[in-house]
């Protein structure tokens, strides 16, 4: 809820933002999150209230399309460029890194798909609700960077650095 918040701020009406309480909270042993594979697989009313709120979140989202995509697109000849414009910026900020080429090129396919049957404020809001609903925005993943070393792994990279730092400070993006 927290990075929900932190994300839409300035995009949507406060009132509009969630709330605590919205989402199910994560399952924790102690004071800290539970590591089991089990309690990190979800449940079916979990599943369904996440996305439901982030399609509702979307859909407010989508109401000023300027702020969220950073463009107007006032043409369809300018659709690709706010699209582009939105998964550099939104993108970051959601998944917390740059997307990589295969990411934007297979989030692009999703919304020209929507887009042969929606307008383009639904289809923009089918992309965010899609994007807040990945692996990579549910999960602060770490690949880490560079060559691994032995019997230490990877270190993080600046990105991953930068999220757990966050997290760990703020409990948000």
């Amino acid at each position: 809820v927290n990075t929900l918040r932190a994300l839409f701020a300035g995009i949507v009406p406060d009132a509009a933002l969630p709330q605590k309480g919205l989402l199910p909270d994560e399952l924790r042993e102690g004071a800290t999150f539970s590591n089991s594979v089990l309690s990190q697989m979800g449940s079916e009313n979990a599943t369904e209230a996440r996305e439901s709120a982030v399609f509702s979140l979307a859909a407010e989202a989508t109401k000023s399309l300027d702020k969220l995509m950073g463009c107007q697109a006032k043409d369809a000849a300018a659709e690709p460029g706010c699209v582009d414009s939105l998964l550099e910026k939104f993108g970051l900020q959601a998944w917390r890194r740059p997307l990589t080429n295969d990411e934007k090129s297979s989030l692009k396919t999703l919304f020209s798909d929507a887009r042969k049957d929606l307008d383009f404020s639904a289809s923009v809001g089918t992309l965010v609700g899609a994007m807040l609903q990945s692996p990579q925005f549910l999960f602060r993943l770490q690949e880490g960077a560079g060559d691994a070393v032995e019997g230490v792994g990877k270190r993080l990279s600046d990105y991953e650095m930068a999220s757990s730092l966050s997290y760990t400070l703020w409990n948000s993006m």
